[in-house]
């Protein structure tokens, strides 16, 4: 989508289902993925991104997928139960 086509200024695309760009695209949080959606998928756009002359003048700010398996959930509480006995 062009903004301003004259000084090439554009919106950084971000469509549903799209895998994150750490070039174009900051996670800023998380939101439980229906099934079969792969963890990092962009899920919502919270702030519109632009680029100017190809280059990423503010980053777009999105929601991700989080993965919702058992799995995952007992390692993510095995690594928050390691670094607090670490920090502490």
């Amino acid at each position: 989508m062009r903004t301003f086509p004259c000084w090439q200024l554009l919106q950084v695309h971000v469509g549903p289902q799209l895998q994150t760009s750490p070039h174009r695209h900051e996670a800023v949080g998380e939101v439980d993925a229906p099934k079969g959606t792969p963890e990092g998928r962009i899920m919502e756009e919270v702030h519109v991104g632009y680029t100017m002359h190809g280059r990423v003048i503010r980053p777009a700010m999105v929601k991700v997928a989080r993965s919702t398996n058992a799995d995952n959930t007992e390692r993510r509480e095995d690594e928050e139960g390691q670094e607090e006995s670490n920090n502490g």
